[in-house]
């Protein structure tokens, strides 16, 4: 039995035989109205897309462009550009870091199109990984500081892979002072040993690769080295390493000025204030000496009412002397009663001839 409900909305009782199937319900034999796809937000309209080309043409800085450039390529959907956008501003933070941070584009595509905006190119270290040879080539607390590895080098050329195209100039920079440190060396490695009108002319080419990649052949190229530094660092809250002499000099002569210029109008004051402070140290000075002198007294004290150490109960007893033995024959060869009677026999002349 089926229930039917009619156009009408009549409703009737009919006795379907169905064979081979199962009964279906009326939802299913009702044809369904066709449903428009999504949608898609990756890809801009027409408007947009002109919109967009425009912006790419008139933008004159490299991170102006790669929002209109990932939109256009459809990388990245206008409403997740938007957020990243605004987490930018707040944040301050780089706009690639922000897509990469909340998954709004893959990091290949955001490569690719930083290499465009940049005008760099692409590399993949997993395919070649650099030589440890190159590490002299750069400075390991700049490849830290600027992200990036020397991976390969012919002739005058060196190339330095990064994951942060706006460090391009940087990384230019600290290759040329490396490459100028290195070559009044004598045997400072491989870039002394460049012929001198490459150093002068040696070049730098930015390449892009994933961040992974370059953390990897940093690690190749310097974790020994950095390693070994570290074991002969001091702890950071114990070492001088955060010292900063430049701040330390203007404190200093922010404190001169303001002691010249309390002399110049307070004269009195300061003269109390100065002298206050050398009545202090010289209280804090005696404290310590008598403290020092009351120690000293008590660890005499403890010295001489010492008990001594017992005596011994006992005087050791020397049978034989090595030297003594040797001079009776004695070779280790022959037992104790052997030795005894021409030792004792010695001794007796000796003993005689002191007697004498």
């Amino acid at each position: 039995m089926l229930l039917v409900i009619g156009r009408q909305g009549h409703v009737r009782m009919e006795h379907i035989e169905m064979r081979g199937a199962s009964p279906t319900t009326e939802h299913a034999a009702w044809p369904q109205q066709a449903r428009s796809p999504a949608p898609d937000t990756s890809h801009p309209s027409h408007s947009t897309r002109a919109r967009l080309e425009r912006r790419l043409k008139t933008a004159n800085r490299a991170h102006d462009r790669l929002p209109a450039l990932l939109m256009l390529r459809g990388a990245v959907p206008a409403v997740d550009m938007s957020t990243a956008e605004r987490l930018r501003a707040s944040t301050g933070a780089d706009l690639g870091e922000v897509l990469l941070a909340r998954g709004f584009v893959s990091e290949p595509d955001l490569i690719a199109a930083q290499a465009e905006c940049h005008g760099l190119g692409q590399g993949d270290l997993s395919l070649s990984p650099p030589d440890p040879a190159l590490a002299r080539y750069l400075d390991p607390h700049d490849a830290l500081a600027l992200n990036c590895v020397p991976i390969r080098r012919a002739g005058p050329i060196l190339v330095v892979a990064t994951s942060r195209p706006e460090n391009a100039e940087a990384i230019r920079a600290a290759t040329k002072a490396q490459a100028d440190r290195l070559a009044i060396m004598p045997g400072s490695g491989p870039v002394s040993a460049l012929p001198s009108a490459w150093r002068r002319d040696l070049h730098t080419v930015v390449t892009l690769a994933p961040r992974a990649q370059i953390t990897m052949a940093q690690v190749a190229l310097y974790g020994q080295s950095l390693a070994r530094t570290a074991e002969g660092q001091a702890p950071r809250n114990s070492s001088c390493r955060t010292w900063r002499a430049a701040m330390a000099k203007r404190w200093a002569v922010l404190f001169a000025i303001c002691i010249v210029l309390s002399a110049m109008v307070f004269p009195n004051i300061l003269t109390a204030v100065l002298f206050s402070v050398a009545l202090l140290v010289f209280a804090g000075n005696m404290t310590l000496k008598i403290a020092a002198f009351a120690a000293a007294r008590r660890a005499k004290q403890t010295l001489v009412t010492s008990p001594d150490p017992a005596p011994l109960t006992r005087q050791p007893v020397v049978l034989a002397s090595r030297a003594a033995l040797s001079r009776t024959g004695y070779r280790g060869d022959t037992g104790v009663a052997s030795v005894a009677p021409r030792l004792s026999a010695r001794i007796a002349r000796r003993a005689a001839d002191h007697g004498t």
